[in-house]
């Protein structure tokens, strides 16, 4: 049996850590944030979250004889470009399921692929 790839469009809570490497260009003119200097700047990492996951017999776990929301967590890598206060960059990582269905379900240690967009809101 197949089942379709599917967006899932809910949330999850982790921490990383990466190295980040930064240059700065200054010009003449002021920028839109009134600042002669513009930072660029490449961020590489990890990091580790933990989230819930829908669990439907249905849809995305064979077998089960009920649906339920399940905790997973995800360890992954990341890497982001940024100019100035904004960032883009690329996530992935597998998903693993806790307990209950975690034999299951589909996505269990499946990579999958994650757009990050961040704004710098503090510096330290």
């Amino acid at each position: 049996m197949s089942y379709p790839y599917q967006v899932e469009s809910g949330s999850s809570y982790g921490i990383g850590a990466g190295y980040k490497l930064s240059w700065n260009t200054f010009s003449l003119e002021k920028n839109i944030w009134g600042s002669n200097v513009n930072t660029f700047s490449t961020t590489f990492g990890g990091f580790v979250s933990l989230g819930t996951a829908g669990i439907k017999a249905s849809t995305n776990a064979p077998g089960l004889v009920k649906d339920f929301t399940g905790l997973f967590w995800s360890p992954g890598v990341f890497v982001q470009l940024g100019y100035n206060n904004i960032n883009i960059g690329y996530a992935l990582g597998p998903d693993y399921l806790f307990g209950e269905g975690s034999g299951s379900w589909i996505y269990q240690g499946k990579v999958w692929n994650g757009l990050i967009v961040s704004i710098n809101v503090a510096k330290f």
